[in-house]
């Protein structure tokens, strides 16, 4: 792995160079309303697929970027129930869902691992078939106020390695709390990121955007 030349030439460095943890720009999430819509299509309070029953409000991004190609790995998750297939491009250091609903990092997962696909008629166990690297273009990671979503129909954390997602879920939850309270007059955080304060021995948050 390494760097990649981005669109306009210039070197652009893969997802576990750079720590960053997301989902390509042509990843899809499903709105309330029924549509379909890529991730570099998606808006600050669009309401996406949570679960098999419930939607929740986008009301942030940790990553927004469209530029670049990036490596991804690829995982091929096939429903036990339809035998459909679901593909899913998403960095190493993001979590997934898995079996009692705990948190598996993608980069741990393998052929045989278990995952979960999610459709409008139910949540339903799916065994990893395929593992392979890929590269593809931009970087994103939305924030919903559940804390998870659903991508290409696989249920995911909207969590990474960066930050313990429990303790991310917490430090979150002022910014959850004004998005509920004043929604798009709020307007949420178009980007945050989370970093070690080496001297105090603690996370803190590092926030900017049009909050």
């Amino acid at each position: 792995s390494g760097p990649y030349p981005s669109a306009d030439g210039s070197a652009s460095p893969s997802c576990s160079d750079c720590g960053r943890a997301c989902f390509a720009a042509d990843s899809i999430v499903e709105r309330s309303d029924g549509s379909l819509v890529r991730m570099d299509q998606l808006q600050l309070g669009d309401y996406i697929r949570v679960s098999a029953t419930e939607f929740a409000p986008v009301f942030g991004f940790s990553h927004r970027d469209p530029r670049g190609l990036y490596e991804f790995r690829r995982i091929g998750a096939k429903d036990l129930r339809t035998q459909a297939i679901f593909y899913l491009q998403v960095s190493e250091s993001h979590y997934l869902v898995t079996r009692k609903q705990s948190l598996i990092l993608a980069g741990d997962v393998e052929p045989g691992s278990v995952l979960y696909t999610v459709t409008s008629t139910g949540l339903h166990e799916a065994e990893v078939v395929s593992v392979d690297h890929v590269r593809s273009q931009g970087l994103f990671n939305p924030h919903t106020a559940d804390g998870r979503l659903v991508v290409n129909g696989i249920l995911a954390s909207c969590y990474t390695r960066a930050v313990p997602p429990c303790l991310a879920h917490s430090l979150l939850l002022p910014v959850r709390s004004l998005f509920a309270s004043f929604g798009q007059g709020f307007g949420g955080l178009e980007k945050w990121e989370f970093v070690v304060d080496a001297k105090n021995d603690a996370w803190r948050m590092l926030i900017s955007g049009n909050a």
